[in-house]
């Protein structure tokens, strides 16, 4: 991750990219160091999320429902991790450490693991996307530029 990080400065990836076999949709950029709080610096924001994960994690980007993190402590350094905002398995009462150990979905053995797992831009996306709009599940959003 730390790789990545110096050669993407954490804002990559451009477009959007899929995890078909977890099916995560990554389309938000990850998280920068900025030096100021915003809601894409590195460390801001994981001072925002102690309530998803332990110090053993970094949030390292928002995807669609839920955090991507990497671990940073303990066993598996640098495995990355997702935590569902919606988890239908959580309960009230859990700690933060509780919710971790039984929420959080493995999603690769490193960075580069979860990199190579993403499918950029599938057209399956389009598909599904123009399905919802036709179904009126959702609605068509224009996009400038």
């Amino acid at each position: 991750y730390r790789s990545f990080l110096k050669a993407a400065g954490g804002c990559a990836p451009v477009g959007a990219a899929l995890d078909p076999e977890l099916g995560l949709l990554v389309d938000q950029p990850f998280f920068t160091v900025r030096g100021e709080a915003a809601v894409n610096d590195l460390v801001y924001i994981n001072k925002c999320l102690r309530d998803h994960f332990t110090k053993d994690y970094l949030g390292v980007g928002f995807m669609q429902g839920g955090v991507l993190a990497v671990k940073v402590k303990g066993d598996a350094i640098g495995s990355v991790w997702f935590c569902a905002y919606d988890d239908a398995r959580d309960r009230d009462g859990w700690s933060v450490q509780e919710r971790v150990e039984r929420l959080l979905l493995p999603c690769g053995e490193d960075f580069d693991a979860f990199l190579l797992r993403l499918a950029g831009g599938p057209p399956e996306l389009e598909t599904v996307a123009n399905l919802m709009v036709d179904g009126g599940f959702a609605s068509a959003v224009p996009v400038e530029g």
